[in-house]
């Protein structure tokens, strides 16, 4: 039950129309969302439907509040990344399964927790990467999506890298509240050289 809904507002991006709204629900939750395809009586296209569901958002107003407050999520600069019970083992022709527990905190603000950590690894097979101990912009081997954590910690249990990788550097993407992220290359990362571990 609504109190009240706002005027929405509409928008063409692309091939997309955004739809906003606000809604007014003193006192009432919002349990669930309905979504429904439509054709148009008079409709020419070839098509069944019209209407095509892409993404739907659910933002607290006193939340959007505060946040335009905030200038943006922390820099890379100010988080800490470490590597505990760093374990290789061999694999499978050749290769070696890395594990290895990651956890991470902000410098400044040591009980701040950011709701979503999206976690990335990528390989890195160059010695003057190591030396440096940053990963340089090119070459550069591919990212790969590990996993979402929801606490400042993630285990990596079988991380599966080439005979030839001299190391990994992980990304940790902070996620806001709101559903904004960092972008990668100036998300916090470390890297983990592998030479002497086997």
């Amino acid at each position: 039950m609504f109190l009240k809904c706002l005027a929405t507002s509409e928008q063409t991006v692309s091939e997309w129309t955004v739809y906003e709204t606000s809604l007014v629900m003193d006192g009432h939750t919002l349990t669930e969302i309905s979504a429904f395809c439509y054709r148009t009586e008079n409709s020419t296209k070839t098509s069944e439907y019209v209407a095509l569901l892409g993404h739907i958002s659910i933002k607290d107003h006193h939340v959007q509040l505060l946040q335009q407050n905030l200038v943006s999520l922390p820099p890379a600069t100010s988080w800490v990344i470490e590597a505990h019970n760093l374990e290789l083992v061999l694999g499978k022709s050749g290769s070696r399964i890395l594990k290895v527990k990651l956890e991470w905190r902000q410098t400044q603000l040591e009980d701040s927790v950011l709701p979503v950590y999206n976690v990335y690894a990528e390989s890195v097979k160059s010695t003057d990467v190591l030396r440096s101990r940053k990963v340089l912009e090119k070459p550069r081997s591919e990212r790969v999506f590990l996993g979402i954590s929801h606490v400042p910690a993630y285990y990596v249990s079988e991380l599966v890298v080439d005979s030839d990788v001299k190391g990994v550097s992980f990304v940790v993407q902070p996620c806001g509240e709101d559903g904004s992220w960092s972008k990668l290359d100036v998300s916090p990362n470390l890297l983990v050289d592998l030479e002497g571990l086997s």
